[in-house]
């Protein structure tokens, strides 16, 4: 049996593992026997409609202002009005330089489960890292420190007084996981096929060429950290290698945030 994914505007593609084959039967079933209105079956093909994938936009979260010798003051948001009014954070779309301040972006993979309203017939996206008791916890807990890490590892990349907005980016805007569509734990084979699904949808070019038009925003001032997630995190540094070519930022690597064995220390990780 075969999976495919109905993604607007990038076209339709069936989702295999590294030696070509659908994935796991067990995990196939379970799509089917959810009854989700996402999910069409036709004859030897199951589809995940088009009505699914719904983009999480990148966000700035934060703003911070270098006082200069390590320390860091975070700065009150003056333009509430354009706040993602459902996030758990203070999130504001992210697409363009705001005020020229130095960007910090973190890479993480693909949004999940907590970062949509959901319910059985519709997907509303909020904003990326919305776990406040993982990803977007660890991060709002321990920014400050991998601030303070980073301008101890790197001076020259902090200047006195500047400002300094926080972004969190996705390579992929869609749920890779699958998860409001079978319901199962991030575990044994529903993370072989998260890692599937976000394999087939980057060899997209189209969504490589979008995640390049964000990336053209950063520039040699600022810094950007790959944390995505391990399994990933190889086939996405290579390419930012080779495609931050002109103008790069500081690429770095770090551990996802929602480690579990790097939580309390998740800012040590960061290189």
């Amino acid at each position: 049996m075969n999976l495919y994914l109905d993604i607007p505007l990038h076209g339709s593609i069936r989702i295999v593992n590294s030696k070509n084959q659908s994935p796991n039967p067990r995990v196939l079933t379970d799509i089917i026997n959810s009854n989700s209105p996402f999910v069409i079956q036709t004859n030897n093909n199951i589809v995940i409609d088009r009505s699914f994938w719904k983009p999480v936009p990148n966000v700035i979260r934060y703003t911070f202002q270098y006082l200069g010798n390590n320390q860091f003051q975070r700065i009150q948001n003056s333009l509430n009005n354009n706040l993602i009014g459902n996030s758990n954070y203070p999130d504001m779309i992210f697409k363009q330089k705001n005020n020229n301040n130095k960007l910090i972006g973190f890479i993480l993979e693909s949004p999940h489960e907590d970062e949509y309203q959901h319910n059985f017939s519709s997907m509303i996206p909020i904003a990326p890292a919305q776990n406040l008791a993982a990803t977007g916890g660890v991060i709002h807990n321990e920014i400050n420190h991998v601030l303070i890490s980073l301008s101890t590892l790197y001076p020259t990349h902090f200047s006195n007084g500047e400002m300094i907005d926080i972004v969190i980016l996705n390579p992929i805007p869609y749920q890779t996981s699958l998860f409001h569509v079978h319901q199962k734990a991030l575990k044994g084979p529903y993370v072989t096929l998260r890692n599937n699904v976000w394999k087939c949808i980057w060899n997209m070019q189209s969504i490589k060429n979008e995640f390049h038009s964000i990336l053209n925003i950063f520039s040699t001032n600022d810094i950007l950290i790959n944390c995505c997630t391990s399994q990933l995190q190889p086939i996405l540094h290579t390419w930012l290698q080779n495609t931050l070519s002109s103008n790069p930022p500081l690429l770095l690597r770090g551990h996802h945030p929602s480690t579990l064995r790097m939580r309390g220390r998740w800012y040590q990780t960061i290189n």
